[in-house]
């Protein structure tokens, strides 16, 4: 079940009536509002915005935290370019295993630092007698 959202007055009721009773079970016994009382996970989370940030209020268009993998660091930005000019002949793959970088993350930091992942092949290859027949 999810909890409800508590709009600014209930949140404020929150913080002043803990303020003066010190006990979030007071804070859910004694809801004036003909709402359902929060919860007390719901009360602890608002006490805690309110010691963090000093406001219990909610941002309007408040961005939430990326999911998934967090962007390569600069130091694994400077520990893969190392990698790469102490073994330019080793695959992206590997590298990616040795960092502990998803392999998508490598391709587009090598695009960013101007690199291409190739590697080069002989398609002709000279010999001694070559050039006497042209």
């Amino acid at each position: 079940m999810t909890a409800r959202i508590l709009n600014t007055p209930e949140r404020i009721w929150i913080s002043t009536k803990y303020l003066q009773s010190k006990s979030p079970n007071t804070i859910c016994a004694e809801w004036p509002f003909p709402s359902v009382p929060p919860s007390l996970r719901q009360v602890y989370r608002i006490l805690m915005k309110f010691q963090e940030t000093g406001t219990v209020l909610t941002r309007k268009g408040k961005t939430r935290k990326p999911q998934g993998r967090s962007p390569l660091s600069l130091a694994n930005g400077t520990n893969l370019m190392d990698n790469f000019i102490q073994n330019p002949r080793s695959s992206i793959r590997t590298r990616a295993r040795q960092l502990n970088i998803p392999k998508s993350t490598v391709l587009k930091k090598l695009k960013e630092f101007g690199l291409r992942p190739y590697h080069p092949t002989w398609v002709q290859n000279l010999k001694e007698g070559d050039s006497e027949k042209r």
